[in-house]
């Protein structure tokens, strides 16, 4: 990647496409065009409604019905997702060994992989929606009011326009987007940061109504870098520069926030209570059990500890012989006895 290049063509909000030797250029759509764009849209779908198109609400069963995804699809894919964020965690917390930062790698990979694929077999049918009917016309309209030559409109007469011609530009308008990891690698570069500032509003020569989405892009993964520098935990460069372990900071970061606001909760509402009991069942949900047992001090898992030690499933017992009330009771009739002995 060019990188000057690119912070070039991000500011200047123009894309130049290249087709058969003859320069395109391609304008940030104004905020008039995308209302009018709008508007298509929702004029297409209203006439279309009636006339056999699939809605995007009956995708699933259909995917169902012809056994591309099971019925449990959206539940696995979850599943899989919170793996993959465990493991964005581990590389995190592993990262400075080399043994077990590779191995968390490689889970990443197998676990990413899983969930593309799942991705790609959940929208494989979309192209068969009125929704995805709609979007194409909207996106059609906005190029052909975008792209010019020679300051002329090329595709001025739509829908009256040559779609071969048409689906030609379009495609290396779609090539020439700009992927994720590369906004990111331009926004922690030197070559930004000498432009970019946190209090630096003036960077683009518009107002921010009219920043285009590569522009809008650029300036929110730079504010998530600052943010990140800002921290006071802020993990050191090697990670910041690995796009999976500052996920797995920035996750780690959260489960923290929440850890500590629960306690927070859970303190204002029971201030004079020992342990912290909630209704929950660890066998159906053991993720939000072991977040409400880390919710009490070392002292009352201690305590719950020995409340639990030797019972059977299904067993309890009256509190009155647990081992911490006998002591509790204990220390009452002491302190009873002493200010009895003091009174006489």
């Amino acid at each position: 990647m060019d990188v000057e290049r690119t912070i070039n063509r991000i500011i200047c909000g123009y894309q130049y496409i290249t087709f058969k030797g003859i320069i395109y250029k391609l304008a940030n759509p104004s905020t008039e065009i995308k209302v009018a764009a709008d508007n298509l849209y929702d004029q297409i779908y209203e006439d279309n409604l009636f006339s056999g198109f699939l809605l995007k609400e009956d995708i699933d069963s259909l995917l169902i019905s012809t056994e591309l995804i099971t019925e449990t699809f959206s539940e696995d894919l979850n599943v899989t997702e919170k793996r993959l964020e465990e493991s964005k965690i581990k590389l995190y917390q592993n990262f400075s060994l080399k043994k077990e930062r590779e191995r968390y790698r490689r889970q990443i990979k197998q676990l990413s992989d899983i969930i593309n694929k799942a991705y790609n077999t959940k929208h494989s049918l979309d192209f068969l929606t009125l929704e995805h009917f709609c979007t194409n016309i909207k996106n059609e309209y906005i190029i052909s009011h975008t792209l010019t030559q020679d300051n002329t409109y090329i595709f001025k007469n739509y829908p009256n326009i040559n779609y071969n011609f048409f689906n030609n530009i379009t495609q290396l308008i779609a090539q020439n987007v700009i992927p994720v990891d590369e906004y990111k690698q331009i926004a922690r570069g030197d070559s930004w940061r000498k432009i970019y500032t946190p209090d630096n509003n003036n960077i683009f020569s518009c107002s921010a109504s009219e920043y285009t989405e590569e522009q809008k892009a650029l300036l929110s993964i730079s504010r998530m870098y600052d943010k990140v520098y800002s921290h006071p935990e802020c993990p050191s460069e090697q990670i910041i520069e690995d796009d999976d372990a500052l996920d797995g900071w920035m996750l780690y970061q959260q489960k923290e926030n929440k850890k500590k606001n629960d306690q927070k909760g859970v303190s204002n509402k029971l201030a004079n209570a020992d342990e912290v009991f909630v209704m929950t069942n660890p066998l159906q949900d053991k993720e939000h059990f072991e977040e409400v047992i880390s919710l009490n001090s070392p002292a009352a898992k201690k305590r719950i500890d020995l409340r639990t030690t030797g019972l059977k499933k299904g067993e309890s017992i009256n509190d009155t012989y647990l081992p911490d009330t006998q002591a509790e009771i204990k220390q009452q009739l002491k302190e009873l006895n002493q200010k009895t002995k003091k009174g006489l």
